[in-house]
Formats: structure tokens, C-alpha cells, sequence
């Protein structure tokens, strides 16, 4: 079956020994044992497609769906392209490499993914159709189970392809990747001793609706809320102008977007103005509810994901307030969730959030959504609430010593930066 690489794997160098320099008779000896380790292994676990040697130096020049590497900065290494069986009752498999360098250091990097990376498909990274109708081994793969599946394989072909173990594996993705980092900490917690994790996509069910949610305020284009990319500017610099100083620093930049009090209402449109200068009624509206915790339920006591902050303005029309619709919304409740590939996002209500919350395909997510009261609708408050009480469970991985760093940022257009922050 084919698909994109869902998972990299990269064996680091020693900085130190990028610039160490070899013989000719040592880089044809690395070049044979990448080509005959090759062809020496005969796995049920995992095929090796392909065997590329790339002496010091040497283009590199590769494309998939997700990314290019096109460099000429790398050390020597040996780039194995695998397939990973990852379900043996069907066959199911999904790519893979596995970068090993002639000079090692023993320690492990494995890398995630972005969109819809990870899944078994061969298009864009935001095609989510790879999953369906209905195919739940593409789904289960997505989730977690091509990355754990990956990095099992990868270890035991390290080991014996150095003829000797690694000491460290580590783990760095962002978005998606963030979201596999998290999910394996909590059910693998001893794939890797250390993460580094951006802007987890995470938890994907309460994301979804909250990225559908975002477009759906301001849109169609040129309907009385949508917001132009030239108002964006005014409101930044609007924001700006309120909350620069809270730091007591005169720099152009909101240091905590979360203790800003922007008050929007200071541009709204007075009688004849000009539309462009201000914010009409429909458009402070939106924009209220674009900087507010999103709700639903009875009384709007259930939470599902926290807003924008002040800011991040240039950034929000790159994303899901921009002319055209974010995709991964609506190929995540056809092909994820409901099974319909006729389904829109302007058809989103409570019970389809609700749904695709509780079904949590191929148990992508480690927790649940939360019920609580709003103490009040201030976002530090909400923010607060919400912390003290989601947590994956990661006992086992800190127990044995793991570490995480985990990072967002303020202007993040895709994934709101509250569910990485803990007030």
C-alpha cells in the first residue's frame, strides 16, 4: 500500500565531527555495508525498499508531500527507505526512513509530522481522505500506531546495524508532531527519554471544531463579519497600543498576550465612516468571539478550546480566518468521524462536536472533553480552570526518567496557544 513517509528517523552526528574528514577506502567501506545490510534482512516486521548511500557533503535532494530537503550540508549516511507492517493480520503498512550516519553519536532523533502527516496517503499533507469511509486501519495508524510500530523497527536496525544499542532516543514534532509526542509519552513511555514538542494538535477532538468554528465566524468572504486582511493589521496595531506597555517595555510586541484586556470596541465605526478604518457591528462581533473560549452545551458550560489572544493578528488571516476554508475540519468529520463524504463544515452543530469528541478515532486523543462551571468570561480564568484539571496520564514516562519541552507560539494561526499554556 502506498503513502507519504509518515515518520522520519534521523541518527545524529557529533556536531564536533561533521567536519571530520576520512579516507576514500572508508567511505566505499560505509557505502558496501549500507548496500549489503540491505539486502541481508529478511523481516515480516519491515521491508527495506531502498538503500542510498550519500558520501559527506554530497546533494541531497528529496520531496513528499509534506516538505523538501534539498541541502548539500550533511555528513555521510546511509538513507534507508522502509515499509512498516503495522497491523500483521491484513498486511497493513505505512513508510518510513531511517537515516544512519557514519559517525554516530548512540543517541536517536525520530521526527513527526504536520497536517494529516502520518496517515497512509499520497497527496497533500491536509488530505485527510486517506482515512475513509471507513478505513480504520489508516485511522489507528494516524492516531498512534505507525509511529510506535516505526520506532520499534528503527531501534532494532540501529542496533544491528552499529553493532551496538543506542543509549538515548528522542523525539522532536510539532503540531501533529506535538500531538504523537504526547500520545506515545502516554501509552510508549519508553519509545523515547526525552521530547520536544510544538504546538500539539491535541486534544484533535476539541481541535477540530474549534478550527471549524474560527472560519465559520467570519465567513463566507464579503458577508458583513468577514474581516479583510488590511483590518487585521488595525487590529494588531490596536492591540498593540493597549497592551505594549504592560511590561513596561515600549517594543511593539505584547509579551503576555494573556494579561492584555483588549477592549476592540475603541475601533468600532461610527456614523458614515469608513468601513475600512474601523470595525462594524458585525465584525467587533466576530472578533469577540474569536477571542473567546469556545463553549457549547447547555448554558455554554462545556468547554472545547481556547481562543486567539492579542497579537497574533498578522498571523490569524494566514490560517483559519483567511479567504479560503481550512481543510482539516471538514476531511475530519467525513472521513474520521461520520462517514460522509457529502458533509460540510457549515453543517457543524453540537451533536456532530459532540460525536466526534466521544467516537475519538483510532484513540488519537488521551483524554476527554471537560465539564465545568465558567468562573467568569475572563481568559486567564478559563485558562486556569481548564489546567487544574486536563492531564494525559505521563507517570510511567517521568517515572523512568523521561523529559519534555514543550513549546507554542502567541501568534499560532492553527492551533491556539492555551492548550500548551498553564496559567
Amino acid at each position: 500500500m502506498t503513502s507519504l513517509i509518515p515518520f522520519l528517523i534521523l541518527i545524529p552526528v557529533i556536531a564536533a565531527q561533521l567536519g571530520q574528514q576520512h579516507s576514500p577506502f572508508f567511505s566505499l567501506a560505509q557505502n558496501s555495508r549500507c548496500s549489503t545490510f540491505s539486502s541481508s534482512f529478511r523481516s515480516k516486521a519491515f521491508t527495506i525498499l531502498d538503500a542510498i548511500y550519500y558520501p559527506a557533503y554530497a546533494p541531497v535532494d528529496l520531496t513528499n508531500g509534506q516538505a523538501t530537503v534539498n541541502t548539500t550540508a550533511l555528513p555521510a549516511f546511509c538513507r534507508l527507505v522502509l515499509r512498516i507492517v503495522t497491523n500483521p493480520g491484513n498486511g497493513k503498512d505505512a513508510g518510513a526512513e531511517l537515516w544512519l550516519p557514519d559517525e554516530w553519536n548512540e543517541r536517536l532523533l525520530g521526527f513527526g509530522n504536520g497536517g494529516w502527516g502520518g496517515g497512509d496517503h499520497t497527496g497533500s499533507m491536509w488530505d485527510g481522505s486517506f482515512a475513509g469511509p471507513g478505513n480504520d486501519d489508516a485511522i489507528i495508524d494516524f492516531a498512534w500506531r505507525a509511529l510506535h510500530m516505526t520506532t520499534v523497527v528503527v531501534k532494532s536496525l540501529t542496533t544491528e546495524f552499529y553493532y551496538r544499542p543506542y543509549t538515548k532516543s528522542y523525539f522532536m514534532g510539532c503540531s501533529t508532531g506535538g500531538r504523537q509526542g504526547i500520545k506515545a509519552m502516554s501509552i510508549f513511555p519508553e519509545d523515547y527519554d526525552g521530547l520536544v514538542l510544538g504546538s500539539p494538535a491535541n486534544p484533535f477532538g476539541q481541535l477540530m471544531p474549534w478550527q471549524a468554528r474560527q472560519g465559520q465566524l467570519v465567513h463566507p468572504v464579503g458577508s458583513p463579519p468577514w474581516i479583510p486582511e488590511k483590518t487585521w493589521n488595525l487590529i494588531h496595531a490596536e492591540a498593540v497600543k493597549q497592551c505594549d506597555m504592560l511590561d513596561g517595555v515600549q517594543d511593539g510586541i505584547i509579551l503576555d498576550p494573556l494579561a492584555c484586556d483588549f477592549h476592540p470596541e475603541t475601533l468600532q465605526c461610527q456614523s458614515n465612516a469608513d468601513a475600512s478604518t474601523c470595525l462594524t457591528s458585525e465584525r467587533l462581533s466576530a472578533l469577540r468571539h474569536l477571542y473567546a473560549p469556545y463553549y457549547v452545551g447547555p448554558n455554554n458550560q462545556t468547554y472545547v478550546f481556547s481562543p486567539f489572544v492579542p497579537g497574533g493578528e498578522y498571523a490569524y488571516p494566514q490560517g483559519l480566518v483567511g479567504e479560503k476554508l481550512f481543510r482539516m475540519p471538514e476531511d475530519y468529520y467525513r472521513y474520521f468521524v461520520l462517514n460522509d463524504t457529502t458533509w460540510q463544515v457549515s453543517m457543524l452543530d453540537e451533536a456532530v462536536v459532540a460525536m466526534g469528541i466521544d467516537t475519538n478515532p483510532g484513540q488519537m486523543d488521551v483524554s476527554k472533553i471537560l465539564l465545568y462551571q465558567r468562573r467568569n468570561h475572563q481568559l486567564r480564568n478559563a485558562l486556569l480552570v481548564r489546567t487544574q484539571t486536563y492531564s494525559p496520564n505521563l507517570t510511567a514516562f517521568f517515572a523512568r526518567g523521561g523529559k519534555v519541552l514543550q513549546y507554542a507560539g502567541w501568534d499560532d494561526e492553527l492551533v491556539s496557544t492555551g492548550h500548551s499554556v498553564s496559567s
